[in-house]
């Protein structure tokens, strides 16, 4: 994973909670984008986990980047327009 996929997942706004699994297969939840961050040589992320403490992850170690569903809602009302294709044709 390169340093900008991490910072644009970080700094997207408005934030989505997304989740980092590793090459080891550890997942990591980040629930918040001001509680992390990459170091000044670009080879490290780092955040603050809960309930207390941090995590420090070589970029290298990072395997995927899996977003967290924010809003149910969104699919229901895809779900619907589905529907309302269906009943038209």
């Amino acid at each position: 994973m390169t340093k900008a996929d991490i910072r644009v997942e970080i700094r997207r706004n408005p934030f989505r909670p997304f989740t980092i699994q590793t090459t080891t297969g550890s997942i990591y939840q980040i629930d918040d984008g001001d509680a992390a961050g990459i170091s000044h040589d670009g080879k490290k992320m780092f955040f603050f986990a809960k309930p207390a403490g941090y995590v420090i992850i070589d970029l290298e170690a990072i395997k995927e980047i899996l977003h967290t569903k924010d809003d149910p809602t969104d699919d229901e009302s895809d779900e619907d327009d589905e529907t309302d294709e269906t009943d038209e044709t």
